[in-house]
């Protein structure tokens, strides 16, 4: 007789038995395997931040945020949206195999081709201009 979970519904094998319900469970299932940790670890968990290094450039008067990761891998990400300036960093990280991610809105580029992209985004800051367009009357 095939194993059903919640609804009848068939439930796979390898699934194992079947959970209750989330009521009679007061912990989530992330919890549920781990032992409690002490106050004192949560605390120290709760208000240590470790900031990354970052470097700030400016290309035609935006800011460009490049942040390190421990692993030497780079995010870069336009501080204060412009399209123009998303476009030339968007170009830089496509070419140097970055991969954008939109929770944080930035490009995070692997660690071997981390010092192409900041000096593509450093030329870019001292040989780009990007001029206001005049409105249409």
């Amino acid at each position: 007789m095939p194993a059903t979970g919640p609804g009848g519904r068939h439930r796979p094998r390898h699934a194992g038995p079947a959970q209750p319900a989330a009521a009679a469970c007061p912990m989530s299932r992330r919890q549920a395997g781990r032992p409690p940790a002490p106050r004192e670890a949560l605390k120290a968990s709760l208000t240590f931040r470790v900031r990354l290094p970052e470097e700030i450039v400016t290309i035609s008067g935006r800011w460009v945020s490049i942040k390190e990761f421990p692993d030497g891998d780079i995010a870069v990400k336009v501080v204060r949206y412009d399209p123009d300036v998303v476009s030339i960093v968007k170009t830089i990280a496509r070419a140097n195999h970055g991969s954008y991610r939109p929770r944080w809105r930035s490009w995070n580029v692997p660690r071997w081709r981390a010092e192409s992209v900041r000096r593509a985004l450093r030329e870019a800051a001292e040989t780009v201009a990007i001029g206001v367009r005049p409105s249409e009357p």
